[in-house]
């Protein structure tokens, strides 16, 4: 995207000058910037779409290459798929209201989408999306999909687009996009199995009073500190999660990590794991004991009875072999 500036900034300008909510660490630069500053790096992306109406750049050295905020400003101007949009915008929009939800603005020379959002009048706050001419989509699609943005999938890698950039079609391009990405295709979900009906768990809504904890790996590689296996934790109340890279699962291993974690947020009154000998061994047991931990084990062979953490499980084993990939 343009050249000059880091995420942050690019981020910023893409806001300005009403909308003030930022876009998530992991999106892609919101709008052009001056020149004149150091470039910013960017993640290789696909020399095109496989189908869709936005064509690629001419070659992957045009893709990666970093715009100007007058180049980006030429090409919104040059863009034929755009200038209904400009005309629009030229031609005196009138305020948003109830009756006219959106509307396209062109403010510092550079084109915007603007949309009224929230379903009741009190509710209202426009959102201002700077429009994406046809050179600049593919990259923009690469930065919000691939590194390091995880990989995630069609509507997630569109409700980041969405927050800060508009173009006709951009949820088919989007679709397009993550579908053909060959690492997704690599490493994909795996299928999901018929699932036996299984007895609920009751609510939970105290923090940290009951926990979920898993294991990870071992991965196809270590960390230069000899990583291989990841512990995964989840509480229910709050769906907040841990991850800590372990260099094996013994029990010794296990039993230190869960007990930094327990010194941060404080000790649960029950925690689940699977029947691993790590989780059952007579050093976990002693460890529960002494905090007064009830400890619950899920139905072997029924992951789901331990759904909540192997859904991370599923989420954060995909983009880790994705990044080793």
């Amino acid at each position: 995207m343009p050249e000059g500036t880091s995420e942050p900034e690019l981020a910023e300008a893409a806001d300005n000058p009403t909308q003030e909510a930022q876009p998530e660490p992991e999106i892609p630069p919101s709008a052009p910037a001056d020149s004149g500053s150091q470039s910013m790096e960017t993640a290789p992306a696909p020399a095109s779409l496989p189908e869709g109406p936005s064509p690629s750049p001419q070659s992957k050295e045009e893709l990666m290459s970093p715009a100007s905020r007058e180049q980006f400003q030429a090409e919104q101007e040059a863009d034929d798929s755009l200038q209904k949009a400009w005309a629009a915008a030229r031609s005196t929009p009138p305020p948003l209201s109830s009756s006219n939800r959106s509307r396209f603005v062109v403010e510092q020379g550079l084109l915007y989408k603007e949309t009224l959002s929230g379903g009741h009048q009190e509710d209202w706050h426009p959102q201002k999306q700077l429009v994406v001419p046809t050179k600049y989509r593919v990259k923009l699609l690469s930065l919000a999909h691939d590194h390091p943005s995880g990989h995630s999938g069609v509507n997630r890698t569109k409700d980041r687009l969405g927050k800060s950039f508009h173009w006709e079609g951009m949820g088919k391009d989007v679709a397009n996009y993550v579908r053909s990405c060959e690492v997704c295709q690599r490493v994909g979900k795996p299928q999901d199995q018929v699932k036996a009906p299984l007895q609920p768990l009751p609510i939970i809504e105290v923090p940290f009073q009951r926990v979920a904890v898993d294991i990870l790996g071992p991965f196809p590689k270590k960390t230069p500190r000899g990583k291989q296996y990841v512990l995964t934790f989840m509480d229910f109340a709050t769906r907040w999660p841990e991850a800590v890279p372990l260099s094996n699962t013994k029990a010794k291993s296990v039993c230190q990590a869960l007990a930094d974690i327990f010194a941060r947020v404080g000790w649960p009154s029950d925690i689940l794991t699977d029947s691993g000998t790590n989780f059952l061994a007579g050093n976990m047991k002693t460890l529960w004991e002494a905090h007064g931990v009830n400890h619950l084990v899920a139905t072997p062979h029924h992951h789901q009875t331990n759904g909540l953490v192997e859904r991370f499980n599923g989420t954060l084993g995909a983009m880790i072999r994705k990044f080793i990939n």
